[in-house]
């Protein structure tokens, strides 16, 4: 019969493979921190959903009050409460938690949030971030009030995001404001659907957006300040029209979009 090596000694064999301490290589067996209900995040790390959330009082689901935060939502579902529109705001976000997070010292941004795999659905916005070098990947975030997707620049100050960004492979669909905002120089916005919102279907300034779909929409297609590069994407049957390129300097090309 084969016996699995104790946790002690793995931890110990990676100590001398990686040459770290042994505190170290316990944290590194020790994994993401699960995440069983709503809660602020004010520790840089790896975090993991382990079951669908829901707030249990108006406000936000998770908020985000450290730097270099990785949420994995591991295909769950966070839902907001029944009256969208006055009760749960965020799923998550930014800034709203009390005592308030410690971010007026940097304009209320935070700096290298990852979000990925799972569903958002039923607050006022269901991702709302201030947050430079974001990466949000195959998130669905559908039937919010307002928009579905937003990466702003910081709370309280006026200027773009720097440092890119990626938003890519996510479903930002039948919302009541936009699906996809992301204002920031050289972000990436592709492979991802916004359909059938009540505003645009993705509006962004001077980023790169590829390779999207954008139909039925209530304004736009997609709305893009100059500079910005806009390419193969899908857009029709928008109210607004379906491309609405914003200044000079787009580059336009192969887009399906009459």
């Amino acid at each position: 019969m084969t016996s699995s090596a104790p946790l002690g000694s793995l931890a110990c064999a990676a100590a001398a493979i990686f040459g770290f301490g042994l505190p170290g290589a316990l944290a590194l067996a020790a994994g993401p921190t699960e995440i069983t209900a709503c809660t602020t995040i004010t520790e840089p790390g790896s975090y993991v959903l382990v079951n669908n959330l829901s707030p249990p009082l108006p406000g936000d689901c998770i908020v985000i009050a450290a730097d270099y935060v990785t949420i994995d939502l591991h295909g769950f579902v966070i839902t907001g409460l029944p009256d969208k529109s006055s009760g749960s705001k965020f799923g998550i976000g930014i800034g709203t938690a009390s005592p308030p997070p410690p971010s007026v010292a940097d304009n209320g941004k935070r700096r290298g949030v990852t979000l990925h795999d799972g569903t958002i659905v039923g607050f006022m916005h269901g991702v709302h971030l201030q947050s430079e070098d974001v990466r949000i990947q195959r998130i669905r975030s559908i039937n919010n009030a307002g928009d579905g997707i937003v990466v702003l620049p910081c709370a309280l100050c006026a200027e773009l995001l720097h440092g890119g960004g990626l938003v890519s492979d996510c479903d930002a669909s039948w919302n009541g404001g936009d699906g996809i905002v992301v204002w920031g120089f050289g972000a990436v916005i592709t492979r991802n659907v916004a359909i059938e919102n009540k505003g645009a279907g993705i509006t962004t300034k001077r980023a790169t957006v590829t390779a999207n779909v954008a139909n039925n929409n209530g304004t736009f297609g997609i709305s893009a300040d100059c500079p910005s590069t806009v390419a193969e994407n899908t857009a029709d049957s928008n109210s607004s029209s379906n491309l609405d390129l914003i200044g000079a300097g787009c580059v336009a090309a192969h887009n399906a979009a009459p």
